[in-house]
Formats: structure tokens, C-alpha cells, sequence
């Protein structure tokens, strides 16, 4: 028993990544220079990042191996930012989640203390 191939031409990897990073660039919304956005704004205007802080769109932030940076997009906890290195996504703190309370009845109460 054989298997019948297609006669397709040989697409390497590499020429399929080319054409998915080109379809993605087009998606870009905007393009951000660190040099333009960042840079010329004064030391006292960053924020110390932290994993337990949390960043709007717009904040400038100092970041321990990245260097300065400016938050360009916000989706829940994650944040992306513009470094001179690049854009980033890191990781904030995002809203609690939603535990509904537990509501004890009287029952409950009674049956805890059975012995």
C-alpha cells in the first residue's frame, strides 16, 4: 500500500514565517520611536515597574533590565511597552478575581457543631 502525495512545490519554513511576519506588520496600529517618545522626558516622571503595580496607556516607567519605557497598550494584566531595546509585554497586577461570597445559613452553622 502506498501513499499518495501531492505534487505541491517544497515551501521551506522559513519562506512560510516570512509571509506571517509580513501579514502581522501590517496589522501594527503605530509605530513608536523610543528616541522621540521616551527619551526626552524628565527622570522624575517614571514609575518604578512592579509585578504588583498597575500601568495605564500613557505611563513612563523604569524598568530594572529594560531601562525607561512607555506603556503603549493595556489588555487586563498585561501591559506592553516601548524600551530603546524594543516593545515588551509584561505582566501587572490585574483586578481581583470574582468570588461570589459564600452565604451561610443557619444550617450550616447548626451541623458544625455536632460532636
Amino acid at each position: 500500500m502506498s501513499i499518495k502525495r501531492s505534487k505541491q512545490p517544497y515551501r521551506s519554513s522559513s519562506s512560510l514565517r516570512d509571509k506571517e511576519e509580513k501579514k502581522h506588520s501590517k496589522d501594527k496600529k503605530e509605530e513608536w520611536n523610543w528616541m522621540e517618545v521616551v527619551q526626552p522626558e524628565p527622570p522624575e516622571k517614571f514609575l518604578p515597574y512592579s509585578i504588583n503595580s498597575t500601568f495605564a496607556k500613557g505611563d513612563f516607567i523604569t524598568h530594572k533590565v529594560f531601562g525607561r519605557g512607555m506603556v503603549i497598550a493595556v489588555e487586563g494584566n498585561k501591559i506592553e511597552v516601548l524600551f530603546e531595546s524594543g516593545i515588551k509585554k509584561l505582566i501587572q497586577a490585574g483586578p481581583p478575581p470574582k468570588i461570589p461570597p459564600k452565604t451561610i445559613s443557619s444550617d450550616d452553622t447548626n451541623n458544625n457543631v455536632e460532636k
